[in-house]
Parts: structure tokens; sequence; C-alpha cells
């Protein structure tokens, strides 16, 4: 992980910072200017990233809750920015395999790695209420 920005997805500070740091990162290859760039937003169950899709997307388009599991399919948006079309993709929270319960917890993480092979950039969210552990590491250097 190179890159760590403090964000509040619900009160909105930080996101710019993210936007620019994500619009800057983007190279202008001409092959790519065809299709939309995609950003995939990552992390374990309940860390933010619905809401931060929402915040990006100023909409209310993935369901944000307290309860763990929310979010069991990618949902995505586009949003332009400087005449730029970004796909921001919300995945369902990623838990180690042997937490797994059901097997729609299974496909929800196969969705997920799905996502992150399609996407080109990767956005770990990390909740900054919980310790960093081995496993987000793992996560963020798969």
């Amino acid at each position: 992980m190179k890159h760590i920005f403090p964000i509040s997805a619900i009160h909105g500070e930080g996101i710019g910072d993210v936007l620019d740091f994500c619009i800057n990162s983007f190279s202008n290859n001409e092959e790519k200017s065809e299709e939309n760039y995609k950003l995939a937003i990552i992390g374990r169950p309940n860390a933010g990233k619905s809401s931060l899709l929402n915040s990006l997307s100023e909409s209310e388009r993935s369901i944000v809750s307290e309860i763990s599991g929310t979010t069991r399919d990618n949902v995505s948006t586009n949003i332009l920015i400087n005449e730029k079309t970004f796909e921001i993709v919300d995945t369902a929270g990623i838990n180690r395999k042997s937490k797994l319960m059901e097997s729609v917890e299974h496909y929800a993480l196969a969705r997920a790695r799905n996502s992150i092979e399609e996407a080109d950039m990767v956005l770990l969210v990390i909740d900054y209420g919980r310790k960093i552990s081995h496993f987000d590491s793992v996560v963020g250097g798969y």
C-alpha cells in the first residue's frame, strides 16, 4: 500500500484528495479512451465502502446499514470528473475464507475478486476504528 488517505465518507472529508489522486494516477493511454476507467472499492464488511460510493456519486446508490453483509452483489455507478467517465464498483465485504458461513458469501467473494481483476485501480477501505490486521495487508497485496 503506497498511499493512505484518511477520509470520512459520511461527512465527505478527504474525498477530494482521493479523487485527485485517482485522476492523476490514470494514464492518458489512447487505447483506453473509448472505455471508462474502473475503480473497485474493496475492504472488510462494514468498512464504509457503500458510504464512500454514495459520497463519490452524490446519490444513495448503495444501501448503507450497520448490519454486516448488506452488500452481497457488486453495485456500480458512473461519475463524470473533468469530462472523463469513471465506473466505481462497490463490492461485498471480504472475509477470511474460514469466516465464510454461507454459499452466498462465497459467491460475493468471487465477484469481489473478479472486480479486482477487472479494475484499473483498486481502493482498499479500512475502518479507522479497527486495528489493521494481517488479513487487511493480504487483501491489500492481492
